[in-house]
């Protein structure tokens, strides 16, 4: 039954987050030169319908001293792999240490047990892309890579902030931080995030009863590289990080290329495990 239906029930949640069936692959300046994807609303939606935290991580706690509604805001690391995803291969990671140590005892081991958690998502994305666009891996590999790097510079940001301490502003306090590091016209408009969340909820006004726990940095740095990055990085980002997601809802092709994917992933994951209990 599933595959009888193809791709319509994973466009139909695309459709549903604020996303294009099928984004353009390669920058083009007609398509630049439309709005700026709404980013933040498409992070919003996701969390509501999908429960995935797409760049935001989000948590609304109850009032603790007052009558205020405390939302939590952080990075996107427990449950997304955007932008905790991502292993850094430098000597100050303990996993890229103990790879790098992997690939030197385990002399014979094939190429694929041999890639990183970068190189692997790099193949997940261009086999994804190859097959959803019907074209060949060299077409898509421009694209992929630079998913890739702003996926990585995200990661960056995040690594940067590791030892910021939160604050405990208002919405429109946090809203005024992110528009003085935009370039040009803002990405993110605070006021739609929280009311796309938090609208079918019961006793909670956003522009009343609500303070925000949040790493300033952190979405400072977010909407300013967001703001410089072209629409159709961003886009194709957000597409291919909520496909990941969903790709269990697809066809038979598809829910193969992912769960190659997942195995690769895991595969490394066990080596560096048996590895460690050999220390």
């Amino acid at each position: 039954k599933m595959d009888s239906l193809k791709l319509k029930p994973v466009f139909e949640i695309l459709k549903m987050i604020g996303l294009e069936e099928m984004p353009p692959l390669l920058v083009d300046s007609n398509y630049e030169s439309k709005p700026r994807i709404n980013w933040l609303a498409v992070a919003a939606k996701a969390k509501k319908l999908l429960s995935i935290d797409l760049l935001v991580g989000f948590s609304l706690l109850p009032p603790v001293f007052d009558d205020k509604n405390i939302i939590s805001l952080g990075p996107a690391v427990q449950t997304s792999f955007v932008p905790g995803y991502l292993y850094e291969e430098n000597d100050g990671n303990v996993l890229a240490r103990m790879a790098k140590q992997i690939n030197k005892v385990v002399g014979n081991a094939t190429n694929e047990g041999r890639k990183s958690q970068t190189e692997l998502l790099l193949d997940y994305r261009k086999a994804i892309l190859s097959y959803m666009y019907n074209t060949s891996a060299e077409e898509v590999d421009r694209p992929a890579g630079e998913s890739i790097r702003l996926e990585d510079t995200i990661h960056q940001i995040l690594t940067a902030i590791e030892n910021e301490t939160v604050a405990y502003i208002s919405i429109n306090t946090l809203q005024n931080l992110t528009d003085i590091w935009s370039s040009g016209t803002s990405t993110a408009n605070w006021t739609e995030y929280f009311s796309i969340l938090l609208e079918d909820l019961d006793g909670i006004n956003i522009s009343g009863n609500v303070n925000v726990l949040v790493s300033p940095k952190y979405f400072k740095d977010l909407v300013s590289t967001m703001s410089r990055t072209p629409k159709q990085t961003i886009e194709l980002l957000l597409w291919l990080t909520l496909l990941d997601s969903v790709a269990s809802h697809g066809n038979l092709e598809l829910r193969r290329i992912a769960e190659k994917h997942a195995k690769l992933s895991r595969d490394i994951e066990i080596t560096v495990s048996r590895f460690e209990l050999l220390l």
